[in-house]
């Protein structure tokens, strides 16, 4: 048996949560992870990240607005082996656009991922990832002209391994 059961850990960590919150809330933090263990003993574990809320509701000191103002970010849609174009996304953060009735804002860019990239937030704050199509729409709604640029089938290297 244990000497901490998982039910006295859920009720613990729930206690520590909303002190934590309240105290991240007043440094001005986000809480990002915690985990509660339970077995012989009890441990907790608690990560956040700085916040910093720009006029449209977008953490600007998220890992991916920062991989974006860094960065950059070249979209590409063509067919790999061949002659293709990639689309500098040249939008803003916080860049707000309709997709299938819903509007969007412009987040980032998720650095680690594959295939779905451009991070946008609904007004409801829900995180969402598209993939680089709608760099298009992204950029009309932000007024900002996008470069174009050729890439020939011997410079194009894709970002996913086709078969193995």
């Amino acid at each position: 048996m244990d000497a901490v059961s998982r039910e006295k850990t859920r009720e613990v960590v729930a206690e520590i949560n909303a002190a934590v919150l309240e105290i991240l809330k007043k440094h001005n933090l986000k809480l990002t992870k915690q985990t509660g263990k339970f077995g012989d003993e009890f441990g907790y574990t608690v990560a956040a990240s700085a916040i910093q809320v720009n006029d449209d509701g977008i953490n600007i000191l998220s890992p991916e607005v920062v991989a974006y103002q860094r960065n950059g970010y070249w979209a590409y849609w063509g067919k790999a082996g061949v002659d293709s174009d990639y689309t500098e996304l040249t939008a803003p953060i916080g860049t707000k656009f309709v997709s299938n009735g819903k509007t969007y804002a412009f987040a980032g860019i998720k650095s680690r991922g594959k295939m779905k990239i451009i991070g946008v937030e609904t007004v409801s704050k829900t995180s969402f990832l598209f993939a680089d199509s709608i760099a298009k729409k992204l950029n009309e709604a932000g007024g900002v002209p996008p470069v174009k640029r050729e890439v020939t089938a011997k410079e194009f290297k894709p970002r996913v391994k086709v078969g193995l």
